[in-house]
């Protein structure tokens, strides 16, 4: 959905994910998406709070989202 320059729909999919598969591998990934979803849409709290997320649960995926 970031590719077709759509990150409202983009963060509804990946939250689907993170709430609904907790336990998934792509967990992770969500959180990436999610990050730069909110990156793009400019919400800086939202984007700093995923971001520590990201910091704190996967450290070696936060240079590559949130440097």
């Amino acid at each position: 959905y970031l590719d077709r320059g759509a990150p409202v729909a983009a963060v509804g999919r990946v939250k689907y994910v993170i709430e609904n598969f907790a336990q998934s591998p792509w967990v992770e990934e969500a959180l990436q998406v999610l990050a730069l979803s909110y990156r793009e849409m400019a919400t800086n709290d939202l984007y700093a709070d995923t971001c520590a997320l990201i910091r704190l649960n996967y450290p070696e995926s936060a240079q590559q989202t949130c440097p």
